[in-house]
């Protein structure tokens, strides 16, 4: 992480009135985001369902680990699970959003905004990773985005693409994503690295 990252979540870390402001709008992300997968919800499994809303499950996470460091209490797994979750399902609607937009597909005002706040989701993943420090039970992390790939691409319970033929391509960034989790957690290994912020 930069500098001017770690600045930043000092300031946010040394600010409890920030972390409430954030643990507000991640709650009202999550609510919507349920209220946006509704339609899909009343067609999937019940035994399903707490896999398929990815983007407000990992806005309800955030909200739930700031409201733990609060409290005093912060848990590497959940800390883990939570800001590279929300890279990897913020990049996910990023790219998916802009692909579509790209080949020549056209957003609408909705699916603008949903690009942009899980941008924010991508940017609150990325200033809350040095809270994670390596241990050998994250290696869980990427087993459970492999998982919940699985289930998104082989079940079939991935989200609503915004058109067709978006299957491959989305298949590609959702593997990346967890590639990525894989990458960063074997370099914070290598590092050997120490919790700062507990």
């Amino acid at each position: 992480m930069t500098r001017g990252t770690n600045a930043l979540l000092e300031f946010i870390l040394d600010r409890p009135w920030v972390m409430v402001a954030l643990i507000a709008v991640n709650l009202s992300g999550t609510v919507y985001g349920f209220f946006w997968y509704k339609d899909q919800l009343a067609a999937t499994p019940w035994y399903l369902w707490v896999f398929t809303p990815e983007c407000p499950n990992q806005a309800l996470l955030l909200a739930i680990v700031l409201s733990l460091r609060l409290l005093g209490r912060s848990y590497n797994l959940l800390n883990a699970l939570t800001f590279l979750g929300l890279i990897k399902y913020g990049a996910w609607t990023v790219l998916i959003l802009g692909y579509h937009e790209l080949t020549g597909g056209s957003l609408s005002p909705l699916q603008w905004g949903l690009l942009i706040s899980h941008v924010g989701m991508v940017i609150e993943g990325l200033i809350f990773l040095p809270l994670i420090y390596s241990t050998t039970l994250l290696a869980l992390v990427p087993l459970w985005f492999g998982f919940n790939d699985f289930l998104d691409y082989v079940v079939g319970i991935h989200p609503t693409l915004p058109g067709p033929n978006q299957f491959q391509p989305a298949l590609l960034f959702a593997l990346l994503g967890t590639l990525f989790a894989v990458f960063y957690l074997v370099r914070l290994a290598a590092r050997h690295n120490s919790p700062r912020y507990n």
